[in-house]
């Protein structure tokens, strides 16, 4: 297990397993980040030349440390042999996804959140979502009661609108996010890892979070996916500036709503008079003489 002194690196670990002078060497390196001002910054490349089995890194993550997975050197693409996250979702680490190919843990525990950047420029159609920066992050198998975020920031997003173009670009990111996650294991039946997907105010340990929701894993090969319905704006109701009177009212009859004494609204509408209306009064009905007539709007609002 990892200890509770400062742990700050930077550069790429480098490891191989293989035999020297006809013995064989495990290559492997224990790295505990178990503080919140420790980190570490690179690259874990791992080289089997021997063929005779497993070795590589073995990671503790915990309590707000983080990992930046980025390059420092010519290395490119992380292997881990094991991921050790916190007991739980509130002392988790941080891992910063920079490296454009994927990260591979072949086994993983605990709750880690793993973040990403985002691209700004927004899709044609918003429900393909902005796309994400960094390379894959997978998983080979998983403990029991495992979990992980994946978080980014709203740069770009409107999260509390209600417009159905930006609510479906902020669920269209999500699934983006989510698509970034493979759970190898879960085409094979093992159903241990809970994963879900973030929008947060920033990609620091301490934004807060403005949209969660849950990930689920594809069938054929574990990828995460965010399963949502898209929104659809509701239509506008029909908007009238002409007084009801009971008379000829053409702009009702010519809409269907007038027939002979009863205006029928089958849907909402808005009727918004100016304050020179019919009469000189700012009225929505007027009934000029004596006589009567009848409005009905069954499951419809009419304002």
């Amino acid at each position: 297990t990892a200890g509770s002194n400062a742990v700050k690196i930077v550069g790429d670990i480098a490891i191989t397993k293989g035999k020297l002078m006809g013995k064989d060497y495990d290559g492997r390196v224990y790295l505990g980040l178990n503080t919140g001002d420790s980190y570490w910054r690179g690259i874990s490349d791992y080289t089997d030349s021997s063929g005779t089995g497993e070795g590589g890194l073995d990671l503790w993550l915990a309590n707000g440390a983080f990992w930046s997975n980025e390059r420092t050197s010519k290395l490119s693409g992380s292997t881990v042999y094991s991921l050790h996250g916190a007991d739980d979702a509130s002392h988790a680490g941080f891992i910063y996804q920079k490296d454009s190919s994927p990260a591979t843990v072949s086994n993983y525990s605990g709750h880690t959140v793993v973040m990403y950047e985002h691209d700004t420029a927004a899709p044609e159609d918003p429900n393909e979502g902005l796309a994400m920066k960094g390379g894959d992050f997978r998983i080979g198998k998983a403990a029991a009661g495992s979990g992980i975020v994946l978080r980014t920031d709203n740069t770009g997003l409107n999260v509390s609108s209600t417009k159905a173009a930006d609510k479906n670009l902020v669920s269209g990111t999500l699934n983006r996010l989510a698509n970034k996650l493979y759970y190898l294991a879960y085409k094979d039946g093992e159903k241990n890892l809970a994963g879900k997907v973030e929008i947060a105010e920033g990609l620091t340990a301490q934004s807060a979070g403005m949209r969660i929701e849950d990930i689920t894993y594809k069938d054929a090969n574990g990828q995460g996916q965010y399963l949502y319905t898209p929104a659809e704006d509701e239509p506008e109701g029909e908007k009238f500036n002409k007084t009801i009177t009971g008379g000829e009212d053409k702009a009702y009859a010519d809409a269907g709503v007038k027939h002979g004494d009863s205006y029928n609204f089958t849907k909402d509408a808005v009727v918004d008079i100016a304050a020179n209306g019919y009469g000189g009064y700012p009225s929505g009905v007027y009934i000029e003489k004596k006589g009567s007539f009848s409005i009905t709007h069954p499951e419809s609002t009419l304002t």
